[in-house]
């Protein structure tokens, strides 16, 4: 496949003269978000509308630059130890808290400890045995095993450092009310649930990345995220000149966005995957046949043209060409091994799994039962849209569905804890795959970011590929073994692709500068990932 086909060439396309400003300070600059985070507690979800606000307010040992090269944020350098197993990490003095309290090696070790032992991405942190306070300034990793990644998992959004004194103060309120107390350019000001969350700059903030333009303090004086669900409404905000920027805009309003005058929009290949997974806990999903089947009746290109309007690609892997890591050179051989769009052989495969129609409804039985599933999405137009698409092509091979709408906000926690979905319409990455694939095929991850809840023959292959990968020494073998990883994750059928979705950014070009600076980062693909963008924007007027 051609690689610059599936990367996609990003297409900015302006309407009305882009004014020529400088950078200037003041001003409030409105971003209108799709949901509401339920918590800005770095341990406290997994959303990215969280990590997008959380990234204002707390900070990383590391960041990584525009071209995606890991470099020293809190810290100055690291030295390991000749078996790999001790990292020690040099902190940047003079660094504090919003409260003027100093940040100490101490800070580091009870943040990140916490965040190994009770957040939501524990397993990513599985290789450290300890972190110890060597001194004041030195943070020490001791690690249970080689692990030459460590310095970039903790980049991961629940790996901030945190005070102390103010988790245990605010007990439960930590990270719905003010104070957070980080270290980043603003602090949480007000948050109003359901309409908006306030952000305040902190004017003596000055430890901005070196490769940043603006060091600090921040341009932009106050910062306030909207939460408006409604598609159209977001939209119309946004023409209106009632919000700044917006991501995440439907395909469906496209069109609207484009006529508007003075609105700059870029739209690029996100590093994500639009997939259906499948509960193989539940019967009959826990036989192969039948996952086989459901993947082999799904048409992409239907879902792309109708859910999307064409602002998609069909995935056919489940790694987003976006993503550091994606099987480029070998990317044919590890599509082979994921189920082709094939209805009669989807037939097949349900016939020889014992599942046929013999009253002639439509649906398929066995033993006195029929095959009927929940199909669980998300309330969004293009989850919905997908939803009955799918439900139409199931339909075709004699599986009948319900479809299950819930609230964005919840619905990740829900299919994790509930866990009694059959089928569920999901969208998931990062960007660096490898970060994202045990995060989501690991089995460590069941009951957390894996929610197929799948535990058969091929788990243990996966896994000690998965594991492998993290292990090998240069970056073209690490990139090989998930490659053979993504091919028994097609094999197992447990995740099967759907979309590789684009990631639309409009703002108003009369009021808002610095973001063309911004989506020169390699991860400009999710500006959400990138880190202490907020250091860039400024209000022109």
């Amino acid at each position: 496949m051609n690689r610059s086909v599936l990367v996609m060439l990003c297409s900015i396309l302006s309407v009305g003269v882009i004014a020529v400003a400088q950078p200037q300070s003041g001003g409030r600059l409105v971003w209108a978000l799709y949901e509401e985070p339920p918590t800005l507690d770095p341990i406290g979800s997994t959303l990215a509308v969280q990590h997008m606000i959380n990234d204002h307010i707390f900070e990383h040992l590391c960041v990584f630059d525009n071209e995606g090269r890991l470099q020293p944020h809190l810290c100055t350098d690291w030295t390991v130890s000749s078996d790999g197993l001790v990292w020690d990490v040099y902190l940047k003095p003079g660094i504090t808290f919003h409260n003027g309290k100093p940040v100490t090696a101490e800070d580091w070790v009870y943040s990140l400890e916490r965040t190994r032992r009770i957040g939501p991405r524990s397993g990513f942190y599985e290789p450290v045995d300890r972190y110890v306070a060597v001194n004041q300034y030195t943070l020490r990793i001791v690690l249970k095993r080689p692990f030459p990644r460590i310095l970039e998992i903790l980049t991961l959004p629940d790996a901030y450092v945190v005070d102390k004194d103010t988790v245990e103060a605010m007990g439960d309120s930590f990270g719905i009310r003010p104070p957070l107390n980080g270290t980043g350019p603003y602090e949480l000001a007000e948050w109003v649930r359901g309409e908006y969350i306030l952000l305040k700059r902190v004017p003596t903030y000055d430890h901005g990345p070196s490769w940043r333009t603006n060091q600090g303090p921040a341009y932009v004086e106050e910062v306030q995220f909207r939460f408006i669900r409604d598609d159209n409404t977001r939209v119309f905000e946004l023409i209106n000149g009632n919000v700044d920027i917006t991501p995440f805009i439907p395909a469906s309003l496209y069109d609207i966005v484009l006529a508007a005058p003075n609105i700059t929009f870029v739209e690029q290949v996100r590093n994500m995957t639009g997939h259906l997974a499948i509960n193989a806990k539940h019967e009959p999903l826990n036989n192969p046949l039948v996952r086989w089947a459901i993947a082999m009746a799904i048409d992409r290109e239907s879902i792309v043209q109708i859910a999307y309007r064409g602002h998609a690609h069909p995935a056919y892997i489940l790694c987003s060409p976006s993503q550091l890591g994606f099987p480029h050179d070998s990317y044919d051989s590890v599509k082979a091994f994921y189920p082709a769009t094939n209805i009669e052989l989807a037939k097949v495969y349900l016939e020889a799994a014992g599942w046929v129609d013999n009253d002639g409804d439509g649906v398929r039985e066995k033993d006195g039962k029929e095959l009927r599933l929940s199909l669980w999405t998300q309330l969004s137009t293009e989850d919905r849209l997908m939803g009955q698409i799918i439900q139409s092509q199931l339909a075709k091979i004699g599986i009948a569905t319900e479809i299950v709408s819930i609230e964005t906000g919840t619905f990740y926690g829900a299919l994790v804890t509930q866990a009694r979905h059959d089928l569920a319409l999901g969208m998931s990455g990062y960007p660096f795959a490898m970060d994202f694939l045990p995060f989501q095929h690991h089995t460590r991850s069941i009951k957390g970011s894996n929610y197929s809840f799948y535990d058969y023959e091929l788990a243990p292959v996966i896994d000690a590929l998965l594991d492998t990968a993290q292990l090998l020494p240069t970056e073209e073998e690490r990139y090989a073994a998930l490659a053979e990883a993504l091919k028994f994750i097609g094999v197992a059928s447990v995740y099967i692709p759907l979309v590789w979705p684009m990631y639309p950014l409009a703002w108003k070009t009369d009021r808002v500068g610095g973001v063309e600076e911004v989506i020169k980062h390699v991860f400009k693909t999710q500006v959400d990932s990138i880190p202490l963008d907020c250091l860039e924007y400024y209000i022109k007027k």
